[in-house]
């Protein structure tokens, strides 16, 4: 059974490149690291914010076969992991603050017998 969560938080314009630079080198740890992170893929999306057109609005998406395995695993590296605390720490100095709480994740289970994969693409 597949599983999503997604979360979503804004951050100023301005801060759109210096985003983009935190997030990947958090990725690229995450993705050196799975004996740490349990998941098996992540994808990032931006627009411009609804409410602010000084901000943008972003949201992450990780894919992974349980839910509490994943959350366990994401609690674990902050409190046992010193670079990760580190990026995690970089990343939300791009956020604006209040915008990514735990209030703003969400998590799904995929309706399997529903999945449609079209030739030649990138099946999510």
């Amino acid at each position: 059974m597949k599983q999503i969560a997604s979360m979503r938080y804004r951050i100023k314009k301005i801060d759109h490149n210096k985003a983009l630079r935190v997030s990947r080198e958090y990725l690229d740890y995450e993705q050196a690291h799975p004996e740490i992170f349990n998941y098996n893929r992540t994808r990032y999306y931006f627009r411009d914010s609804p409410t602010d057109s000084n901000e943008e609005e972003w949201m992450f998406i990780d894919w992974f076969d349980d839910y509490q395995t994943y959350l366990d695993s994401l609690d674990s590296a902050q409190e046992d992991d010193s670079e990760a605390k580190r990026l995690r720490k970089q990343f939300m100095s791009v956020v604006v603050p209040g915008t990514l709480t735990h209030d703003s994740r969400e998590q799904w289970t995929e309706a399997e017998e529903l999945r449609v994969d079209f030739p030649g693409t990138d099946s999510i």
